[in-house]
């Protein structure tokens, strides 16, 4: 199932609109949905949870000697709080010597990645619907009836997203089966001609 298109289809459906088969298009409700979504998505996953985060990711420079994180990084600290090191963009930046070229042979990082839908647990799928739904409800301007009915399950979703949260307190994105193909395939997929054998690169 395509986890996108159907979020975007249940918006569509709460303003009245058809379905649609493409996230691409023109159809004035689906213009305004997209980027409902891509906000609701993001704020999701920005504060970093059990199924996005990667403490102490192992980055190599590249032959420029620079540092690259993984292209959909939302959050990136390195993981030696003694370190002076600061991401600016995909490179991490040496504020003191004012250079990207960074004379390190590894650069430990924790990291927050926004994941694509298919990798993204049941319960957040669920939140990211629900508030996206709302958004769009809100914004047309539903009745009263509608709007209390999405609120109840919006609340509903945060209930039980925060609940397999803490039951996941001690998991993180490098126990997701997938793990390589997310940090790796992203990393090939944005790449622009980064050397692909390195994290980040």
């Amino acid at each position: 199932m395509d986890e996108k298109l159907d979020i975007i289809n249940a918006m569509l459906a709460i303003v009245g609109s058809n379905g649609v088969t493409s996230t691409i298009g023109r159809h004035p409700n689906l213009i305004k949905a997209l980027p409902i979504l891509a906000r609701v998505t993001k704020t999701a996953q920005m504060r970093g949870h059990w199924f996005n985060t990667d403490w102490g990711l192992s980055l190599k420079p590249d032959t420029d000697g620079e540092f690259l994180v993984p292209q959909t990084t939302l959050k990136c600290d390195t993981t030696d709080k003694r370190s002076p090191y600061v991401r600016r963009g995909r490179r991490m930046y040496d504020p003191h010597n004012h250079t990207y070229v960074i004379a390190e042979s590894e650069i430990k990082v924790d990291v927050v990645i926004e994941l694509d839908y298919e990798f993204l647990p049941g319960t957040v799928t669920d939140l990211i619907r629900a508030r996206a739904v709302l958004e769009m409800a809100t914004n047309a301007e539903a009745d009263q009836v509608t709007m209390k009915l999405l609120h109840d399950a919006k609340v509903q979703a945060e209930m039980d997203f925060e609940r397999e949260r803490r039951s996941q307190a001690d998991t993180s994105l490098r126990d997701n089966p997938e793990y390589a193909f997310i940090i790796g395939g992203l990393r090939r997929m944005h790449s622009g001609g980064r050397n692909a054998q390195r994290i980040g690169g």
